[in-house]
């Protein structure tokens, strides 16, 4: 069996060889990610090219955030284009959204913002940003972020628009979103499990600082009491976020984690070079799909002692980045 670093040094290769394969979401992802474990600068270049061209798309449409019928438009595009019915799971989600019109961009246009301050690009287009913050604390989260009917469809997205506000400084629904959790009746098992390894993963910033324990350790002993049935009914990717929980908490807990290695070690395929999904063929030009995945196995794989916020990528924007 190849052991964990041996499957690093190949996911690593895999994705590095054919970074230019990937979409530009898929290459912003992985290479904010590798910075993130790294600090080094090579991986900032894909990173600007993602945001700012988010960024040019989104500027003109800022002055019109008042707008609501301009905003219903857009909203109804970003609907229709970007979450296609192609599974039940996604049909639910498509529902809820069209029910709430509104609502999918609002949380789009949160994932901005994270990103603009995450990125420290909040110093440069303050004004822009203002506005966009002041049109996010005027929305109703709590009442779309908390609902049952929309934890149930797509439980992750609701912990990550929480830890966005958090962090936005705009609203704290941390403790409400954790009673809530608690609370909602037939969750998917995968949904409820994803969902609760982006507590920790949301409180990282997205692997940009560790985690307090105490605050988490609920997670952790739900981990732990249900770790064969995790194997048995998720996915290789959950298993992965599972593993970085436990770096991000700076917790070792060797016997568990060796299980959530060797279920990741069985699922690599040499000829591939990464791993594939868990009774889905995967053929060897299928990195988009395999990306995800395999990044966050290499995380928790690679067992990184130091984290590197950012990147900071006001030299790029102002014409002088650093290579």
């Amino acid at each position: 069996m190849p052991t964990s670093q041996e499957i690093c040094r190949q996911i690593k290769k895999k994705f590095v060889d054919g970074f230019k394969n990937l979409d530009d979401v898929h290459q912003s992802h992985f290479a904010v990610r590798m910075y993130r474990l790294t600090g080094e600068s090579k991986y900032i270049s894909p990173v600007y090219l993602k945001f700012s061209a988010k960024l040019q798309k989104l500027l003109p449409s800022i002055s019109n955030l008042n707008d609501e019928g301009g905003l219903a438009l857009l909203a109804d595009d970003l609907i229709s284009t970007s979450l296609p019915a192609k599974d039940n799971r996604h049909k639910m989600r498509q529902e809820f959204y069209r029910k709430h019109p509104l609502f999918l961009y609002q949380i789009r246009l949160l994932k901005t913002a994270f990103e603009w301050k995450s990125f420290s690009v909040d110093q440069i287009f303050s004004s822009e940003y203002n506005q966009v913050l002041k049109y996010l604390s005027s929305v109703n989260f709590e009442a779309g972020l908390l609902a049952p009917d929309y934890l149930k469809i797509d439980a992750t997205s609701a912990v990550n628009s929480v830890y966005y506000l958090h962090y936005l400084k705009v609203l704290d629904l941390r403790r409400r979103l954790q009673e809530q959790f608690s609370q909602v009746k037939k969750f998917s098992y995968r949904n409820r499990i994803y969902g609760l390894t982006h507590f920790i993963i949301g409180a990282s910033y997205y692997y940009q600082q560790f985690v307090d324990v105490s605050a988490y350790r609920w997670i952790l002993e739900i981990f732990e009491a249900e770790i064969e049935e995790i194997k048995r009914r998720t996915t290789p990717d959950i298993i992965a976020e599972i593993g970085v929980c436990y770096k991000l908490c700076q917790v070792e807990n060797s016997g568990l984690e060796e299980k959530l290695q060797d279920y990741l070690n069985d699922s690599f395929n040499f000829e591939h070079g990464f791993i594939p999904r868990r009774g889905v063929p995967d053929t060897a030009d299928k990195l988009n799909l395999a990306e995800h995945r395999n990044i966050v196995a290499y995380i928790f794989l690679i067992n990184f002692k130091k984290l590197y916020p950012g990147p900071d990528l006001r030299p790029w924007f102002m014409g002088q980045p650093k290579t």
